[in-house]
């Protein structure tokens, strides 16, 4: 920091901390051709000359302006710079602020390198004759006297006061002057201030109290710290609370700005620590009784927002050069003296928290009166001036990361992410209310409905403010406000975190709820609706939610799990959040998998925690009906709605792990409503999903033991200590699931989907179960119907090719791959290939159905069936069921060479 200008460091430092810092100001510029520069002091000379300034000069001191910091400033030029300020006159009054704004920078730059060469105290300054400085001084005090002119210069004013008293060799009489001249700029010339460049008054304010006297100190930290107070009925402090329409709009004062303020007390109180321990100032214990005394709540919210980051910034200082937080053979005592400030300012910041949010208040209760008055205002949800000074308290713990843990903090934070940064409900609600009242599509008769007009032009203005807020400055600290939010709920007690997990929660299923009405009322997604030239800063802000989200939950779950009673409540909710929150994942990211693979294992691990997270799926009911008003009336279809079937299809993917311990009972009554209804869905993805579920259930719970896998009889065990398997209900699934799944082929339940959920059922029932035989029957009727509609198909077009695929593959000497092969194929090879899988009391039972399969099949087709058949028994190894097999199959190539011969037999035959 010794080497950057305070002004420009502050700039760096209050930028939001997710995008890149501004490149300091010091930096070198392009140089310039030598003859451009010369001419443009020779036009600024001629200037002094003749006592007046026109436009003929705008060209020279634009090009000096605009390379100012590259310049070198010779003493001859200064006394130009100087007689521009006072001296010239002109007839516009703009152009004399520019030019005298110019010369002040140029004087600025003079005096550091002449006296100083950098912007802070140092014991190494040159000594210098003071006459010029105080001549510098009356000339400055002469030009900003200049009022409405100095207006255009007054921040660079006092930038150059604060730079002259903090130079080592100023006189003491100098330094109260400029002193006092920067607390009188300060408290009468407030709008100046704030419509320039403020962090150079900030800056000059810091220069200055830094190197000042204590009873100077308090003379110009208490105007900085009223800098935005407005007169209650004016216009400016009117306009700041109206127009918001759901997303505050923080004109009075900016956040940068009190960040500015933040670091700047960081970089004072930094400034008197390192002279604390030698006694040579007292400015830090100053400087904190001023903070203290700001009052909460007889000030106004400009007041108590300055006062707030100004003792976050000397808790970062007192924090950062504490002792007592060293380790190791460098560590001090700790001083008293700094415990007793930090104390005091942490108590100062609780009590403002308090004020704010009371502590009597639930979470359960956001989203209601704390915030937003809980009503609506012509369709669109109006927000409180209190989230002001709740953003100054999230972004000053985003700032502060080692402030202790407190209730009220973790409040005001869950507030400002959940119910400000990351708030979509203004956007819902004013497009509801277009969509009830029907202009979605099209605004006929616009003119003659009053109230259509006005909400039309609501849902305008909220996506407007909505563009707004995701370019805004709190937006972008939203990663650094979720850290903040997990170093808090890190050091909350138990009770604030279940509170804060369960309102994560509550706002996720909020968020899914209103999101999933959004789409499915707009019937496209964002990008192609009315909204498209929003549809990216709405990605952009959900892509933020889902991200904020998975922070959280890895602290929650990962990281500080909590105590073991509230591990798998918190792991549960964590998983259903995730679930809501799924139809906005882009991306894929560590914390992301490591939450999941945690809570997983978690709730897994018991009949209880597998129970209670099941209970959190989504109902049936809830899935085919749409949510929304009564008055709303759109078509609606459950297999069209992608973002509850993203719910579904993580919750697919998530309960295999979960159901060794989980009750059939409860999977029949709380999933299997579900998961049949999903066998209908269009998504191949969700398909697979679907049959991998029902297969991994029947597996749940039954082992095959090794000692009786020759014979492949299977003996329903249970598993570890989890409840014992309902064979009962799980028959009744199966016959269901069958019914279901092969009448459904390949319309919509796709073939590997398919082969899973047969397969499970081949192998997890129990042996000779009837549901077996009954399941396989229905897949050969499946077949023989499938190949019967390739044949009229095939009948009714006209021929084209006279080589089937089989034939030709025959003659290639190669197999074809499922893939390449017809629907009917298909599904004759998973009867062939569970020749091998199911188990021998059943097998007797696919022996009949499969040979009656091929021999109703063309004589080519027979054939090659033929080979699929003697190929899979070749390659297996079960000598169990050989003997059982190959008879059978002896018997079929039989009759297929005796139906080959009758074929060759026939008149005109041909194979």
């Amino acid at each position: 920091m010794e080497q950057t200008l305070l002004e420009d460091w502050l700039r760096v430092a209050s930028s939001p901390s997710s995008s890149p810092s501004p490149e300091p100001a010091t930096q070198s510029t392009p140089a310039l051709a030598a003859n451009a520069v010369v001419q443009a002091w020779a036009e600024i000379r001629s200037c002094v000359q003749n006592k007046i300034l026109t436009d003929a000069q705008r060209a020279a001191l634009e090009l000096l302006f605009r390379h100012r910091r590259s310049l070198h400033y010779a003493d001859s030029q200064v006394k130009l710079l100087l007689a521009l300020m006072t001296e010239v006159t002109c007839s516009d009054p703009s152009l004399m602020g520019y030019a005298r704004k110019f010369a002040i920078l140029g004087v600025l730059a003079w005096v550091r390198k002449r006296y100083s060469g950098i912007a802070v105290t140092t014991s190494s300054s040159q000594k210098q004759s003071p006459e010029k400085l105080v001549s510098i001084v009356q000339t400055l005090q002469k030009a900003l006297d200049d009022y409405p002119t100095s207006e255009a210069y007054t921040c660079e004013g006092i930038l150059l006061l604060g730079v002259v008293c903090s130079l080592a060799s100023v006189p003491q009489d100098l330094r109260t002057l400029c002193c006092s001249l920067i607390g009188v700029y300060f408290e009468a010339r407030k709008s100046s201030i704030l419509r320039g460049s403020i962090a150079e008054a900030l800056a000059g304010g810091g220069y200055a109290m830094s190197v000042c006297h204590e009873q100077h100190l308090a003379s110009i930290f208490r105007p900085m710290m009223q800098l935005w107070t407005t007169d209650p009925g004016s216009a400016s402090s009117q306009n700041a609370a109206e127009g918001s329409y759901g997303y505050q709009r923080l004109e009075n004062p900016p956040l940068k700005d009190v960040i500015m303020i933040l670091h700047l007390l960081d970089y004072l109180g930094s400034q008197f620590l390192s002279r604390y321990s030698q006694q040579e100032s007292a400015g830090i214990q100053v400087l904190c009784e001023e903070t203290l005394e700001v009052p909460v709540q007889r000030v106004g919210q400009e007041v108590q927002s300055a006062g707030l980051m100004a003792s976050f910034g000397l808790l970062r200082s007192l924090y950062r050069s504490n002792p007592g937080k060293r380790k190791g053979p460098s560590a001090k005592a700790v001083n008293p003296k700094l415990l007793f400030l930090i104390r005091s300012l942490e108590d100062f910041v609780h009590r403002f928290c308090e004020n704010v949010v009371p502590p009597g208040v639930s979470m359960s209760t956001f989203g209601s009166s704390i915030l937003h008055g809980g009503a609506y205002a012509d369709g669109v949800f109006s927000q409180t001036p209190n989230m002001l000074l709740i953003r100054c308290v999230a972004l000053g713990v985003s700032r502060c990361p080692t402030f202790p843990g407190n209730p009220s903090i973790l409040r005001c934070l869950v507030l400002c992410v959940f119910e400000d940064v990351l708030r979509l409900d203004p956007v819902y609600s004013a497009y509801l209310n277009e969509v009830v009242i029907g202009l979605v599509g099209g605004r006929q008769n616009i003119h003659e409905v009053s109230e259509e007009v006005k909400v039309a032009d609501d849902l305008d203005a909220v996506l407007v403010a909505f563009q707004v807020h995701t370019e805004s400055f709190v937006f972008q600290e939203v990663g650094a406000l979720a850290r903040a939010l997990c170093e808090q709920y890190r050091k909350s007690g138990e009770y604030e975190q279940s509170q804060t997990v369960k309102y994560v929660w509550e706002f996720a299923k909020k968020l899914q709820s209103s999101h999933r009405l959004f789409v499915a009322t707009s019937g496209k997604p964002p990008s192609h609706t009315g909204l498209s030239h929003y549809a990216r800063t709405m990605e952009k802000f959900l892509e933020s939610v889902f991200l904020t989200v998975v922070v959280f939950y890895d602290t929650a779950v990962v990281k500080d799990s909590g105590k073991q009673s509230s591990a798998l409540e918190f792991a549960a909710l964590a998983l259903d959040t995730f679930s809501c929150v799924e139809y906005f994942r882009h991306l894929q990211i560590k914390e992301y998998v490591e939450v999941i693979r945690t809570a997983v294992a978690r709730v897994s691990d018991s009949e209880a925690g597998s129970v209670y997270f099941v209970n959190k799926f989504p109902h049936y009911n809830d899935i085919i009906q749409l949510p929304g008003p009564s008055n709303l009336k759109v078509a609606y279809a459950w297999d069209q709605d992608e973002v509850q079937s993203s719910r579904v299809l993580f919750y697919f993917r998530v309960l295999p792990v979960c159901l060794d311990n989980l009750p059939d009972a409860v999977f029949v009554e709380r999933v299997a409503p579900v998961l049949f209804l999903f066998l209908q869905h269009p998504s191949e993805q969700m398909g697979k999903a679907v049959h991998s579920l029902f297969g991994a259930f029947l597996f749940s719970k039954v082992e095959t033991e090794a000692a009786n896998s020759t014979s492949n009889v299977k003996i329903p065990l249970r598993s570890n200590s989890g409840p014992e398997p309902d064979l009962l209900l799980r028959e009744q699934l199966v016959v269901y699931y069958a019914e279901r799944a092969v009448e459904l082929f390949p319309d919509v339940t796709p073939f590997k989907g398919l082969v899973s959920g047969i397969n499970s059922i081949a192998r997890y029932l129990p042996a000779g179960s009837p549901v077996v035989v009954y399941c396989l029957s229905r897949l050969a009727k499946r077949t023989q119907a499938l190949y019967t509609e390739e044949v009229s198909a095939k009948s009714a077009s006209p021929p084209q090719e006279t080589s089937s695929r089989t034939e030709s593959a025959s003659v290639d000497g190669r197999k074809v791959s499922i893939e390449q092969m017809g629907v009917a194929e298909k599904l004759q090879a998973l009867l062939l290939h569970l020749i091998l899988i199911v188990d021998l009391q059943v097998l007797p039972e696919l022996l009949k159905l499969v040979a009656s399969l091929v021999l109703g099949l063309p004589v080519h087709q027979q054939t090659a069936a033929l080979e699929e058949v003697y190929d899979i028994v070749a390659v297996s190894d079960d000598y169990t069921r050989k003997p059982l097999i190959i008879p059978w199959l002896q018997t079929l190539s039989f009759h297929i060479f005796n139906n080959q011969r009758q074929v060759k037999r026939a008149p005109g035959s041909r194979l």
